[in-house]
C-alpha cells in the first residue's frame, strides 16, 4: 500500500483527502483539550456559555471562538465534540452494513441456486425502496410502539425495550436496514467472477472447505471495491443524518441540531448578519462528506489503476 501511494500519479488529491480525515480523527481525540467539559464525568455535546433564556445569537469572541446560537449554545464546543459522534455514527453503520452485506453477498455468490436468487431478490426489493421513506416508516413505527409500550403485550416490545436500554436511535437502525444492499450486489458479482479462476478450482481439488475458500481466497481478492463503497458511505451517512435532523426526522446529529436551533436566523438578510450560526456547521458537514467521498474516489484509482 505504501509503495502504491508513493508511485500514485495524483498524490496531491489523495494526501488532501487523508489530511482531512486525519484532521477529523485528531479533533475527535483532542476534544477534551480543545473544549473542556463542565462535568468530565458526564460529557455533553452542548454547552451553555451565557443566559439560556437569551434567544439572540452572539458573534465570536476569544472565549467563544465561533460564537453562540440562540439560547447561548457554544458552537465551537458542539462542532468539536460532535466530530466524535459523527465518526462513531458513520463508521458504526458502515461497518455493520458492510459486514452483513459481504456475508450475504458471499453466500449468494458461492451457493447460487435458490438461496442465491432469494438473497438477490430481497436485496433488489430493498434497493427499490427509497431510503428516506424507509427511515420515516421505521421512525414512525418506533414512535407508535413506544407510545403503546404499557398496553397489551406485543411481540415487538422486547425489541423496543432493547433499543431504549441500549440507546439505539430508530434512524440508526433504519439506515443500517437500507445500507447493506450495495455490498451484497458487489460481493455477489465479484464472488461469481472469482469462482471461475483457476486458484479456486485448485483449492477445491485439495479439499478446502467452502468457508475457507471464501475467507482465505475469495474475500482478500475482492476487498478493493468494497473499501471504496465503505469510504464514500461514511461521509454520505453523516450528511444524510444531518439533513434528516434538520427536517425533524432524526435527532441524533449534533451538527444538524445546531442548524435546527438557529434556523430562524439563517433566512434573508439575517443569514449575512448572523453568519456564524450556520456557516461553521455547514462547512464542517460539507468538509466531512467531501473528505470521505474524495478518499473513496482516490481509492478507486489507487487500488485499481487499470
Amino acid at each position: 500500500m505504501i509503495r502504491s501511494i508513493i508511485r500514485y500519479p495524483d498524490k496531491g488529491k489523495l494526501l488532501l483527502a487523508l489530511f482531512l480525515i486525519i484532521m477529523f480523527f485528531a479533533i475527535a481525540l483532542a476534544a477534551p483539550l480543545l473544549s473542556e467539559q463542565e462535568d468530565p464525568t458526564q460529557p455533553s455535546y452542548f454547552k451553555i456559555v451565557g443566559k439560556p433564556y437569551d434567544v439572540n445569537p452572539y458573534p465570536p469572541t476569544p472565549e467563544v471562538p465561533l460564537g453562540t446560537t440562540p439560547r447561548q449554545y457554544d458552537i465551537f464546543h458542539t462542532l468539536v465534540w460532535g466530530t466524535r459522534s459523527a465518526l462513531s455514527f458513520g463508521l458504526t453503520i458502515t461497518f455493520i452494513s458492510a459486514f452483513f452485506g459481504i456475508l450475504l453477498g458471499a453466500l449468494s455468490g458461492f451457493t447460487q441456486g435458490k438461496i442465491g436468487d432469494l438473497i438477490i431478490r430481497i436485496s433488489d426489493t430493498f434497493i427499490s425502496f427509497p431510503t428516506i421513506a424507509g427511515v420515516v416508516l421505521i421512525n414512525s413505527f418506533y414512535a407508535s410502539q413506544t407510545a403503546n409500550l404499557g398496553a397489551t403485550p406485543d411481540i415487538m416490545h422486547p425489541i423496543i425495550n432493547f433499543m431504549i436500554e441500549r440507546n439505539i436511535h430508530p434512524v440508526t437502525l433504519a439506515l443500517i436496514a437500507f445500507s447493506w444492499m450495495p455490498y451484497v450486489k458487489l460481493t455477489h458479482t465479484s464472488v461469481i467472477q472469482q469462482m471461475e479462476q483457476e486458484y479456486i478450482q485448485a483449492a477445491k481439488s485439495i479439499g478446502a472447505s467452502k468457508l475457507r475458500i471464501i475467507i482465505t481466497h475469495i474475500l482478500p481478492n475482492i476487498y478493493s471495491p468494497i473499501l471504496v463503497i465503505a469510504a464514500k458511505s461514511i461521509g454520505g451517512l453523516v450528511i444524510l443524518d444531518a439533513g434528516l435532523t434538520y427536517i425533524g426526522i432524526s435527532g441524533a446529529t449534533e451538527w444538524g441540531s445546531l442548524l435546527v436551533i438557529s434556523r430562524d436566523w439563517i433566512v434573508g438578510s439575517l443569514a449575512i448578519t448572523y453568519w456564524w450560526v450556520f456557516f461553521p456547521p455547514v462547512i464542517t458537514i460539507i468538509l466531512f462528506g467531501l473528505a470521505w467521498n474524495f478518499f473513496g474516489d482516490q481509492l478507486t484509482s489507487l487500488l485499481n489503476p487499470r
